[in-house]
C-alpha cells in the first residue's frame, strides 16, 4: 500500500500541530519547559516554504528549544531566514477565512492585545504601573500579558530614563 502525503507547504494547517508536537518533544529531551510559540514566531513558521519538509521544520523547533532562553519560542529564536521581509500581519479576512475558526480567533486575539499593549505602554511611557491602572488591570497581571507578547515594559528603547525600571518591582 502506497501512501501519498502532500509536502508540509501544502499543508500550512499541520504546521502549528507539527510545531507543537516536537516543542512537547525537545522540551522533555532537553529537560526544558518552554510553554507554548509566540504568536510572531508561529505566523513566520506558517510563512515558511519548508523545502526540507517535516524533518526541517522539527530541525528549527530543536534548535529553538535548545538556544531559547525564554519561557516561549519567539521569533528571535528561530533562524535568521525567518526574520526577513516580514509581510503584514496576518489578519485579513480572506487569510482568517483560510484557517479553522479557533486558530483565526487566536490570531485576531494575539494581533488586537499586541497592539493594545503596545499603545498602552507608549502612552504611559513604559511605566508599567501606570499602563496597568490606563488598562483597568492589576499590574501583575498586566505585567505577566506583556511577557506573554514578548513585551516587557522597554519595547520602545531600554527604559525611559530609570522611570520605568524603579516603578514596576
Amino acid at each position: 500500500i502506497t501512501i501519498e502525503l502532500p509536502p508540509l507547504r501544502e499543508r500550512k494547517g499541520d504546521i502549528p500541530l507539527l510545531a507543537f508536537h516536537f516543542l512537547r518533544k525537545y522540551n522533555a529531551r532537553c529537560s526544558k519547559n518552554m510553554e507554548g510559540i509566540d504568536p510572531d514566531a508561529l505566523e513566520a513558521l506558517e510563512r515558511h516554504d519548508w523545502p526540507g519538509n517535516v524533518r526541517e521544520l522539527e530541525n528549527v523547533i530543536e534548535r529553538a528549544v535548545v538556544l531559547g532562553r525564554e519561557k516561549t519560542i519567539r521569533l528571535a529564536d528561530l533562524p535568521d531566514c525567518f526574520h526577513r521581509a516580514k509581510p503584514p500581519r496576518r489578519t485579513s479576512s480572506t487569510v482568517l477565512a483560510d484557517l479553522p475558526y479557533k486558530r483565526a480567533k487566536e490570531l485576531a486575539i494575539a494581533e488586537f492585545d499586541r497592539k493594545y499593549l503596545t499603545e498602552v505602554m507608549i502612552k504611559a511611557n513604559n511605566n508599567v504601573s501606570q499602563a496597568a491602572r490606563i488598562a483597568g488591570m492589576d499590574r501583575s497581571n498586566f505585567r505577566r500579558i506583556l511577557k506573554k507578547y514578548g513585551l516587557n515594559g522597554s519595547q520602545s528603547g531600554n527604559g525611559n530614563s530609570g522611570g520605568a525600571s524603579g516603578q514596576e518591582r
